[in-house]
């Protein structure tokens, strides 16, 4: 259930118009119109790359089992529309929350003033977090001329697995899954 959470999670990022990363430059700035997919070791942006389309539920639960297949936890289409992998930083979940397992409100705010975007609740047992979101690290993607592209480069090459671009009202570039 847990995992099936977070691959929710990243289906519902890719579906509010997650650009890819062909537009703009590799730290997400104005001025380039490629991005230089170079992202830290814990994104992958080749081992499962010939799945694309990651708008059809059958190549998102294909990319998910590719990764899942090489060691690699979570996956997106963040790169230009092809399948990436990811993995995060699980401890900083497993034990940012770990006190709250006396109900499941409690583990959600505690996850949620963390900056984490999800969280499993098991009773008395638990309460894990996951899929850490950032909006600072790429704030300066929305300047560029296409900045949902600029967003999602800029989040690829700081090690995230997902994005959310929001371009109405106040422009936000929220990275997702550290």
């Amino acid at each position: 259930m847990y995992r099936e959470s977070m691959s929710h999670l990243l289906l519902l990022s890719l579906l509010l118009g997650q650009a890819g990363c062909n537009t703009s430059s590799a730290n997400g700035t104005a001025g380039s119109s490629v991005c230089n997919a170079n992202p830290p070791s814990n994104i992958d942006i080749k081992l499962c790359s010939g799945i694309t389309d990651g708008t059809d539920a059958n190549k998102v639960t294909e990319c998910s089992a590719c990764c899942t297949e090489v060691g690699f936890p979570l996956s997106s289409f963040i790169n230009d529309d092809r399948c990436t992998c990811g993995s995060t930083d699980v401890d900083a979940g497993q034990t940012a929350c770990a006190d709250k397992t006396s109900d499941s409100d409690g583990c959600l705010s505690c996850c949620t003033a963390a900056g984490f975007q999800n969280y499993q609740f098991a009773g008395d047992a638990s309460c894990e977090c996951s899929l850490r979101g950032n909006i600072s690290v790429c704030q300066d993607a929305l300047t560029d001329s296409d900045p949902a592209a600029a967003c999602s480069c800029c989040c690829l090459n700081n090690g995230y697995i997902s994005n959310v671009y929001i371009g109405v009202g106040t422009p936000q570039c929220e990275c997702i899954g550290e």
